[in-house]
């Protein structure tokens, strides 16, 4: 499997994020979407320093050390269904263990792992985009009911971590054409906000009502 289709399997991330001889995994970070600094200024004014930060399919990517790091950000849960990343990354950062944590998790079953509506926001930084990989064959204007079956699942969880009023934030290519319809499954109320000049991306706002 060397198509796009292998982002939505979790043995491939399991086996991208394996330690080697020298006891580090081959990639030791790495920024899908590119990383904070890119959207600080568009995210900043939606968030509180004080609220309670979940990452969803963080992988090896050092955005809420970040968000700690630049803008003061306090607190922060990062999840994601690889052992072998949250491991490492755990061990990278121990030295911010009481404001970042690293938690193995499946999305699918997110309040398994965290209790519901503990979060302020939720942030998503190409992890659905993931998942979508797995429907190749899909209409982009017309997607499968396994398609949206897959989306309900996934929204279903996030809208269980997020407050009355909270936020979540999804970051990605995926124009509003195509993904502010999904990300609207739940009820929440949508807003797009386009960052970069040469080649756009989309911060997808989506309040919890």
């Amino acid at each position: 499997m060397d198509s796009n289709e292998q982002f939505a399997s979790q043995q491939y991330w399991d086996d991208r994020y394996k330690k080697q001889d020298n006891d580090l995994p081959a990639e030791e970070s790495f920024e899908w979407l590119k990383g904070w600094s890119f959207y600080k200024d568009a995210v900043t004014p939606l968030i509180n320093p004080s609220d309670h930060i979940l990452h969803l399919g963080c992988g090896n990517s050092t955005f809420s050390i970040d968000m700690l790091q630049e803008s003061g950000f306090l607190h922060h849960v990062n999840v994601d269904y690889s052992p072998n990343v949250i491991e490492y990354m755990r061990e990278k950062f121990i030295a911010h263990q009481l404001t970042v944590q690293w938690h193995v998790a499946d999305i699918f079953h997110l309040t398994q792992t965290i209790a519901p509506q503990s979060f302020d926001v939720v942030i998503d930084k190409g992890t659905l985009d993931a998942f979508l990989t797995g429907f190749p064959d899909d209409d982009p204007w017309d997607p499968s009911e396994q398609c949206w079956d897959t989306v309900r699942r996934y929204m279903k969880e996030v809208d269980a971590a997020i407050k009355h009023g909270g936020l979540f934030i999804q970051i990605t290519w995926s124009q509003p054409h195509f993904r502010k319809k999904l990300l609207e499954v739940t009820g929440m109320k949508v807003t797009v906000i386009k960052v970069g000049v040469d080649w756009e991306y989309f911060v997808y706002v989506c309040r919890k009502q």
